[in-house]
Formats: C-alpha cells, sequence, structure tokens
C-alpha cells in the first residue's frame, strides 16, 4: 500500500511499484489535487485506487482512527515490517537545503532535517493506552 499525503504531480508515479492487487490511498492533496494517471500502470498490477479525508469525519471517528493506528501500524513500524521510506536526510545545518527539497517536486519518501539518528540512539516511544477528544 502506497499512503499518498500531500499529491502533486509525480504521486500517481508511484502505481508502477505497487505489488499485484497493491492500493493507493489518497489523503492530502496539498501539492496538487489534479494528476495525469497512466491507467495501463494500475491495470497491471490490478491495483486499487482509493481517497478519502479525515478532515470533516466527527472527533470519535478520528479518535478510532488513531487508536487502530496505534494497534495495528505502530506494532509493525516497531518491529520493522512496515518502513517508511527516507528520499533524502540534511544535517541541522543545512535546513535550507532540505526545505527546498521538502518544497520541490520528485520526491519519494520524507525528508529528514536535523540529527542522524542511528540504531543505538533511537528512543522506543510509550504510546498512550487510550485517546481522547480535544476541543478546539
Amino acid at each position: 500500500m502506497i499512503v499518498e499525503l500531500v499529491g502533486g504531480q509525480g504521486c500517481l508515479q508511484r502505481v508502477t511499484l505497487l505489488r499485484s492487487r497493491g492500493k493507493v490511498l489518497i489523503v492530502g492533496v496539498q501539492a496538487g489535487a489534479t494528476v495525469p494517471l497512466r491507467m495501463f500502470d494500475l491495470m497491471l498490477v490490478r491495483g486499487h485506487l482509493i481517497g478519502t479525508t479525515v478532515r470533516g469525519r466527527p472527533h470519535a471517528e478520528k479518535a478510532l482512527l488513531a487508536g487502530l493506528v496505534r494497534t495495528s501500524i505502530l506494532p509493525l513500524l516497531a518491529h520493522g515490517r512496515l518502513r517508511v521510506p527516507v528520499d533524502t536526510t540534511f544535517s541541522i545545518d543545512r535546513y535550507a537545503d532540505g526545505y527546498a527539497r521538502f518544497a520541490g517536486p520528485g520526491k519519494f519518501g520524507k525528508v529528514h532535517s536535523g540529527l542522524r539518528m542511528t540504531a543505538r540512539c533511537r528512543v522506543r516511544h510509550q504510546w498512550p493506552q487510550k485517546t481522547r477528544d480535544i476541543e478546539s
């Protein structure tokens, strides 16, 4: 599954990365809501294109989704069975270059700017067991 958070010109080019019967979940379109799609690429992998939004959902549904991420996704990340791709990493003194990469087109994965993390210095987080609604 590919979770597309920002949209933009190249977002659907990643359809070719899907495994058979894979899914592309469109969640955000801040970088552009209209993009070309080579439908044949989607057909070749018998892929699924799904669009959704979280913004307009009730707080209770958002809390349910957060709980599902906590119980379903975070354990996969913690055990290395699910990875978040990193496009590039910039040292903290190159934050302007990192932001330029973040703002530009053609990325696949996160753009990380900051201190380099190694396996020895990663901190394991204790995630809260319950979520609560926050009134705005």
